[in-house]
């Protein structure tokens, strides 16, 4: 049965399209360099957006609203005298509040951080920045960025503008929910284990993992490990990219920084796609299914050579646990003893959970990641790419308890400790409305080429 919208959804549904705020940033550049509406038009009319819109979704949790403004202004005399910041000149932007804002408080969604206001950007924000982006506030996540529900002890539970009652997954929703409302026009995320990705699926918007560490990541625990990585999330292929290449780019801040590899526009007709629908034999919805076919009959109609294939990644899960639940524990730090009853119920599940861990679960999982780097090196010698879905199922209840959620994340949770670049993007809706999405995953440094594959069948 379907459920009916509310007043709010129908709200959600209404007003995005007859706004600025529907113009991707891709349409928006022009009208900013050509002055027929300015930055301080563009930032109101998405101020007033977030006003109207975010008490009934609670994607952005952390305004800037006087530093916002004040930038647009600025923005808009400089473009009075034919000049221009960069790339995003005037374009709003939300930043995941587990990012380093200078200025403006990030919490990661946790009562021990919850006065913590940053002395300098993040990398990828400071760039962000320099290109003209105009950041307004902070978007909400799971605490830490651990958990499989974008809700944390501070803010709260953020849900779903398909459906108010379902969620938008963990750990970047926040920045998925404020995209596909229409709260801004692009917004980050970072993903560990599928945190860009699942959040973009369940609200059919545009979510990249890159490949490891071509968006630097200074402010880590773990600084030489490349698990967690920085993306762009937007509502449009061409935005993902444009933010990916403003975001990428080696940091002699960072140890592992790598610079964005060009594309190298492969040609669709020939295009070798293993194809498959349950990765590590995760069961997927019939609906999705469905919808997922009709990107196999495209690939196909345009050349390319489609084959079923699997590259058989589950024994990765066990692997992915363990490094996670490490990460949590580092990121943390020493002390987290002390904090545990002021901990949300899941990040505290996580850090007790990693107590336990020994040398040789570590070992073992290093073992893993040497074993499925092996056979993905391999894979590719045979395949250009692996396509499969991003989210198997449709969005549950945004206020389920994660413990208690049977969730198979297959299709998201397997490639992240490999380093492997991932590109979710929606393919259509299902009968009860909800987007489904198709993830495209390349070698290492493809991820330009996912970008030229995903327009050309989409």
């Amino acid at each position: 049965m379907t459920r009916q919208p509310d007043d709010a959804e129908q709200l959600l549904a209404r007003s995005v399209p007859d706004s600025l705020c529907a113009l991707s940033a891709t349409e928006l550049v022009p009208l900013l360099h050509s002055r027929d509406i300015s930055a301080v038009e563009l930032l109101s009319a998405h101020l007033e957006r977030i006003s109207a819109i975010n008490p009934h979704i609670n994607a952005v949790v952390t305004l800037d609203t006087e530093a916002a403004m004040a930038r647009a202004h600025a923005l808009d005399a400089v473009a009075q005298q034919g000049q221009f910041a960069g790339s995003l000149h005037g374009i709003p932007v939300l930043i995941k509040d587990i990012f380093a804002t200078q200025g403006l408080r990030t919490t990661s969604g946790s009562r021990t951080r919850a006065d913590h206001v940053p002395a300098q950007d993040a990398i990828h924000v400071a760039r962000l920045r320099s290109a003209g982006a105009i950041i307004m506030g902070k978007t909400n996540t799971s605490e830490f960025a651990f958990g499989a529900q974008t809700t944390n002890p501070l803010f709260g539970v953020t849900r779903n503008p398909y459906d108010l009652t379902r969620t938008v997954s963990g750990s970047s929703g926040g920045a998925a929910a404020a995209l596909a409302a229409g709260l801004a026009v692009l917004a980050d995320g970072s993903d560990l284990g599928g945190s860009i990705r699942a959040p973009a699926g369940f609200t059919g918007v545009v979510g990249l993992r890159p490949t490891a560490r071509v968006v630097p990541l200074a402010s880590t625990a773990l600084p030489f490990e490349c698990l967690n990585t920085p993306g762009p999330m937007a509502r449009t292929l061409d935005d993902a990219r444009l933010m990916l290449e403003v975001m990428a780019g080696a940091s002699t801040v960072d140890p592992c920084a790598l610079d964005l590899a060009p594309s190298g526009n492969p040609s669709i007709r020939g295009l070798r796609v293993a194809w498959c629908l349950t990765p590590g034999g995760a069961p997927i919805d019939a609906e999705i299914a469905a919808l997922l076919e009709q990107v196999r009959i495209r690939l196909s109609e345009l050349g390319a050579q489609v084959v079923e294939a699997d590259p058989q990644l589950g024994f990765m899960l066990k692997a992915q646990q363990i490094m996670r639940d490490w990460s949590a524990l580092m990121e943390i730090g020493d002390g987290w003893q002390r904090n545990i009853d002021t901990f949300g119920p899941e990040l505290r599940r996580t850090l007790l959970r990693a107590e336990t861990l020994t040398a040789a679960d570590l070992a073992s999982a290093g073992k893993a990641r040497v074993k499925g780097w092996e056979r993905m090196h391999a894979f590719f010698e045979t395949y250009d790419v692996c396509v499969w879905p991003t989210n198997n199922q449709p969005p549950y209840s945004a206020d389920a308890d994660s413990s208690k959620l049977t969730l198979d994340e297959t299709p998201t949770l397997v490639t992240p400790l490999l380093g492997l670049p991932a590109l979710s993007f929606p393919v259509g809706l299902t009968s009860s409305g909800f987007p489904a999405s198709i993830q495209i995953i390349g070698p290492r440094h493809a991820d330009l080429d996912l970008f030229h594959i995903a327009k050309a069948i989409s």
